[in-house]
């Protein structure tokens, strides 16, 4: 007996097959690049983020082989998929390209993962191991301008000069600043460095 193949049947089943790889092709691309599915009420929600946390741990960065800034943290965590590291209990140490280092405390704080520049507040102490001191509020270092911005009640002591206010612009050497709002500067005197 000689059976032979129906040209029809063939094009369903090839169909068939085809229709059910673009359906299992679409449902794996939905389950590899996240979706945004509808809930029960008719609005859209978004597929919830992976927020990593780690206790009692040390951070840095490195550029072309120098350590940039090294901190102790009691907590770090990234709550927004790895594009930024919240920090807590902050001790650690800026090194600077002058070969200075500046030694830094902060309840709290935060880095840019692809980046070198920080930000500290809740009361921030830095202190510069060739001298000079800053305190403030909140600062933000731009590692590549070498920018150091302190805000809230600011005060910085470098060799004979003291200056306060609610804003410093400077560098992380301490040696000139911008002074913004109830600015203070004094030159000449002793001035402690707490």
């Amino acid at each position: 007996m000689l059976f032979r193949s129906h040209p029809m049947k063939n094009k369903q089943t090839i169909m068939a097959v085809v229709a059910g790889v673009v359906v299992l092709v679409g449902v794996f691309a939905w389950l590899f690049w996240g979706s945004i599915v509808p809930d029960a009420g008719g609005k859209k929600t978004v597929t919830p983020q992976i927020s990593a946390k780690v206790t009692n741990t040390t951070m840095s960065r490195t550029e072309n082989g120098k350590k940039i800034w090294e901190f102790t943290v009691g907590e770090a965590e990234s709550p927004d998929g790895g594009n930024t590291n919240n920090f807590k209990d902050i001790k650690g140490k800026v090194f600077l390209n002058n070969g200075d280092v500046m030694d830094v405390s902060a309840p709290q704080g935060s880095a840019q993962v692809k980046g070198n520049d920080f930000s500290l507040e809740g009361g921030v102490k830095a202190a510069l191991a060739k001298g000079g001191t800053l305190v403030a509020e909140k600062i933000s270092w731009q590692q590549k301008e070498d920018v150091l911005t302190a805000t809230g009640k600011v005060k910085i002591v470098h060799d004979d000069t003291m200056a306060k206010g609610d804003q410093i612009i400077t560098s992380s050497k301490l040696v000139q600043f911008k002074v913004k709002g109830h600015a203070l500067v004094e030159k000449g005197g002793n001035y402690d460095e707490d």
